[in-house]
């Protein structure tokens, strides 16, 4: 149970606010990107969000955001591996890169598997994962919040890259743009 006391009422909303953010899209944890760590609520998310605005130098909402979901499902375990799948298959795609070949995918995220080629190391993948509670299912979704890429030189690749991994993700999920 979590439980929120104010001494202060000039942030109540901005608390409220992010917490439902947290509950409807993140999680806690070192996974909570790949959809563990996800918190469920006996009651309904209050918080809409209106993505706007350009792209940060951190993961941030802006105009480029888009929400992938997957169907209702019986179990968390059928609606996480829905979306895992459908993640997965995009970025493992033949058409999109080959087996062992880390070009593209490191733009996405820097493989765990480090190579020479690689100077930066790792950094935030631009893909959450998670699984919400609807009713008594489930229903998982991906929500792709991209950044400005740190290398300048890359910026447009990455956004031409995270552009075939969410084509593929539309071919399996409902793509929303409604959040």
């Amino acid at each position: 149970k979590v439980k929120f006391f104010f001494h202060f009422k000039d942030y109540y909303q901005q608390v409220i606010n992010a917490f439902s953010a947290l509950i409807k899209y993140g999680g806690l944890g070192s996974k909570s990107r790949n959809g563990f760590g996800s918190l469920v609520t006996k009651g309904g998310s209050v918080l809409s969000l209106v993505p706007r605005g350009q792209l940060k130098d951190f993961t941030a909402y802006s105009k480029q955001a888009i929400l992938f979901r997957g169907k209702v499902k019986d179990t968390w375990c059928d609606a996480l591996s829905e979306i895992g799948i459908a993640y997965r298959s995009a970025r493992l795609d033949q058409n999109f890169e080959k087996q062992h070949s880390y070009d593209k995918r490191r733009l996405i995220a820097q493989p765990i598997v480090q190579d020479p080629i690689s100077q930066n190391g790792r950094h935030s993948k631009p893909y959450f994962l998670h699984v919400n509670k609807v009713g008594n299912q489930y229903q998982g979704q991906i929500l792709f919040l991209p950044y400005q890429y740190y290398d300048p030189s890359q910026r447009d690749r990455y956004m031409s890259v995270c552009h075939e991994v969410n084509e593929a993700l539309s071919k399996s999920l409902e793509v929303s743009h409604d959040f």
